[in-house]
């Protein structure tokens, strides 16, 4: 009795053996096998960002200096007070003309030199507006600015523009159009500036010939003296636009590589809580200090929208910024550990698991970008790991809780048919 046992024993060992060789050597997957998948995620849409993190503090946006030229006279008096809030056209302070004509000339001569730069940027800015980026192309940009008086105005200009065109050239209509809209929104700000400082000096022109002494200046600009010097030296005072806000910050060498100015931020207010978005309007290609030991740190700067967000943010108010350097739109996405071992285990349509060399872009909150050719509708294989393999057909359990029992059939008898047809099958 026994040694029939051991039989028996011998005979399921050495079955059992027999299968498990076969097995580990179909290397032409010959022998049916089944892969019992367990948890599986889907292929779906996302818009993806890449992003880091960074830190800044609320301050006003454009601040401008204004200066008294000695050679020109003796001064007489401040007009305005530290803290006073100005306008264009506001008088600032007056002095004393040295040499009635030696000082006019050299107030028309700034005349005309700002008359030559407004002409050169209106220039610019036609040469900008005439870009045509709804197909991603743009026209030439050859010929030259009008001359300013100043070589060094004519090249950055030229240089600005042609900067422009590659950029606008290498971009997607979207992004091209908004650094468009961008740079001529800059340039009209400027020509506008330039406007008002040249009608300063043609009534300080005027006033030298009524007065034949004494020349008022006006303020070129709008915002808060914040900063005036009794002993008259450089700068003589200083105006900052308390209209406009943005926060400033400082990146490293790392993240310098990868940021460009007109890329999108969230800011997140420290005390208050309150979220904003902008655009990195400010971005230096000079390290705050140079040094071969220490890392080095960028500036930049995100100007923030003039509406009732921003109306309680007050200079030196800290914020959280998030910078994003890139963006995928509408994504092909799937969770980050459907990537196994670099490859992607997707269920096709015949019931099979198919293994695939996972081809990978950015990823964002659990998400990962798929490049490979799949859609929305396919679905991957998570786990078990050990029982992924390819061409394997592939079963699961059945999720009773997701079953919509409405759109089952009422017909018990076809019911009961199509589950005698499934056991069987299987």
């Amino acid at each position: 009795m026994k040694k029939r046992y051991w039989w028996i024993a011998a005979i399921i060992v050495l079955f059992v053996g027999i299968n498990v060789y076969l097995v580990a050597a179909d290397n032409h997957q010959k022998v049916g096998r089944i892969a019992y998948v367990n948890d599986w995620t889907a292929i779906e849409k996302k818009d993806l960002h890449e992003s880091y993190q960074s830190a800044g503090v609320v301050r006003y946006a454009n601040e401008s200096d204004v200066y008294f030229d000695k050679d020109l006279g003796n001064f007489k008096e401040f007009i305005v007070n530290e803290g006073q809030e100005v306008h264009t056209g506001d008088p600032l302070y007056s002095y004393y003309a040295k040499d009635f004509y030696e000082t006019q000339a050299m107030l028309q001569q700034k005349r005309d030199l700002l008359d030559d730069e407004i002409r050169a940027i209106d220039t610019a800015i036609n040469k900008v507006q005439s870009f045509q980026t709804s197909s991603g192309a743009s026209t030439s940009t050859s010929g030259n600015l009008p001359s300013t008086g100043k070589k060094t105005k004519d090249g950055a200009l030229q240089t600005e523009i042609a900067n422009l065109q590659r950029q606008i050239t290498s971009s997607d209509s979207r992004q091209a159009d908004m650094l468009k809209t961008q740079y001529i929104a800059e340039k009209e700000k400027e020509r506008d500036q330039k406007k008002a400082e040249q009608q300063s000096v043609q009534s300080q022109i005027a006033e030298l010939s009524s007065s034949g002494d004494t020349i008022t200046v006006e303020s070129p600009f709008s915002g808060r003296v914040t900063k005036l010097s009794k002993e008259l030296k450089a700068p003589l005072m200083t105006i900052q636009d308390s209209d406009a806000l943005q926060v400033a910050g400082e990146i490293t060498e790392k993240q310098r590589l990868h940021t460009e100015e007109g890329m999108k931020t969230a800011i997140t207010m420290q005390k208050s809580g309150e979220k904003l978005e902008g655009e990195i309007s400010q971005l230096s290609n000079e390290p705050i200090d140079l040094q071969v030991k220490g890392s080095s740190l960028y500036p930049f700067a995100v100007d923030l929208p003039a509406d009732e967000k921003t109306d309680k943010l007050l200079p030196g108010y800290h914020a959280k910024l998030e910078i994003f350097t890139k963006t995928v739109p509408d994504a092909v996405t799937a969770k980050e550990e459907a990537v196994v071992s670099n490859h992607l285990w997707v269920m096709n349509h015949k019931g099979k698991l198919a293994k695939q060399k996972a081809k990978i872009g950015i990823a964002e909150n659990g998400y990962i970008e798929i490049k490979n050719p799949l859609q929305p509708g396919n679905w991957l294989a998570v786990a078990p790991k050990r029982d992924l393999r390819n061409n394997a057909t592939f079963i699961t359990p059945l999720e009773i809780t997701k079953i919509r029992w409405k759109g089952l059939q009422t017909d018990k008898k076809s019911n009961l048919q199509h589950f005698v047809t499934g056991i069987l099958s299987r």
